[in-house]
């Protein structure tokens, strides 16, 4: 599989199991801003282009992230993550995170191609749209599921 194809199925199988979790839990609007970054990404690797190669580094290492602090919770070790989660959502944190670690090593191995200045600036601005997402996603005024 080519570093394209392997960073679009991890962004694919993370949008798509995220949005399963937003049926299972009766909050699909708030999952679907939570996928915008994933979404433009891969819109935008259709095009060719080498940068969202390198801006998918940082979607996928926050929602690794966030699944490892479901894991903490879960393990009773801390509560960075409070909340009851259903069987399904726990199986679902398996696959996000699957999914993130396939991404986030391809656009690692992306490597050149892309002058340093715009991997930072892909890197910083999705980073930024990831957070932004998913603050969105949790302000009430912003999101009824």
């Amino acid at each position: 599989m080519s570093t394209r194809g392997a960073v679009g199925l991890g962004l694919a199988g993370l949008a798509t199991s995220l949005l399963i979790v937003g049926l299972l839990s009766g909050t699909v609007t708030r999952h679907v801003v939570q996928i915008i970054p994933a979404v433009l990404i891969l819109a935008a690797l259709r095009s060719g282009g080498r940068w969202p190669l390198h801006a998918a580094l940082p979607v996928c290492t926050l929602w690794l992230l966030l699944m490892m602090m479901i894991w903490v919770t879960l393990a009773g070790v801390a509560n960075p993550a409070p909340g009851t989660y259903s069987t399904g959502e726990r199986v679902l944190t398996v696959t996000i995170a699957g999914s993130a670690i396939l991404g986030g090593a391809a656009s690692i191995k992306a490597g050149a191609g892309v002058r340093i200045v715009e991997r930072i600036a892909a890197w910083a601005l999705f980073a930024i749209l990831q957070v932004a997402a998913l603050w969105a996603s949790f302000a009430t005024r912003l999101v009824h599921d």
